[in-house]
C-alpha cells in the first residue's frame, strides 16, 4: 500500500533555517506491516516522489559502518556472499521487493499516467482504493496514526489537530 499525508510537525528547512510543511509518503507491506520504505517531501508529493518510492521498496539497503552482524538479511537458502555479490555490498536487515500489487488513493500523484506506466512495467497489479472509503487502506492509515502518536507528538513544532494538542512553540524553543 502506498499513501502520503501532510505531517503534523514543523520542519526546519536547511537554506533558509526556517519552518516548513512536508508530506510523508510511506510504503507498507500488507503481509508482514513492515514499513519497507518512506519519504519525506517539502509541501507536497509528486509522481516522482512516489515512482522513487517504489524504487526504494525494490532495492536492498547497504550495510552501514559499524553495524554487527545480526544486522544483515537472512535469506532463506541463498548464501549472504552470493547475495553481497549481485548487490555490491552486503544487505542490511530490510526487506526489498517488487510489490505485486499496489494500493493507493485517487491522489493526483497516484493517477499520473508515468507512474502507473512505471507501475505496470515494473510487473504490478494497481489497485485503487474506493473513493471516500479509508478501510480499503486501513493498515496504512493505522501506520500514520501510529507514527503520529508514538513520534510526532514528542517533537518541537507538532500542529496537533487542535490548539490543546500542540507541541511546543518553535519559536520559544530556538
Amino acid at each position: 500500500m502506498l499513501d502520503s499525508t501532510p505531517m503534523p510537525v514543523k520542519l526546519r528547512e536547511t537554506v533558509f533555517g526556517v519552518a516548513v510543511t512536508a508530506t510523508l509518503t510511506l510504503a507498507l507491506d500488507l503481509y508482514t506491516h513492515g514499513l519497507p520504505a518512506f519519504r519525506l517531501t517539502l509541501q507536497s508529493d509528486t509522481s516522482v516522489d512516489v515512482a522513487m518510492l517504489l524504487r526504494d521498496v525494490m532495492l536492498p539497503l547497504p550495510m552501514r559502518e559499524g553495524w554487527g552482524e545480526d544486522m544483515e538479511w537472512p535469506y532463506a537458502r541463498v548464501p549472504a556472499d552470493v547475495i553481497a555479490e549481485f548487490t555490491g555490498h552486503r544487505v542490511a536487515a530490510l526487506p526489498f521487493f517488487a510489490p505485486e500489487t499496489v494500493t493507493t488513493d485517487h491522489g493526483g500523484p497516484y493517477k499520473n499516467h508515468d507512474l502507473v506506466e512505471a507501475e505496470r512495467e515494473i510487473g504490478c497489479r494497481i489497485l485503487p482504493a474506493r473513493v471516500l472509503r479509508q478501510t480499503d487502506k486501513f493498515a496504512v492509515e493505522r501506520q500514520f496514526l501510529t507514527i503520529q502518536t508514538m513520534l510526532f507528538e514528542h517533537l518541537l513544532g507538532f500542529t496537533g489537530g487542535d490548539v490543546a494538542d500542540r507541541g511546543a512553540d518553535l519559536r520559544v524553543a530556538e
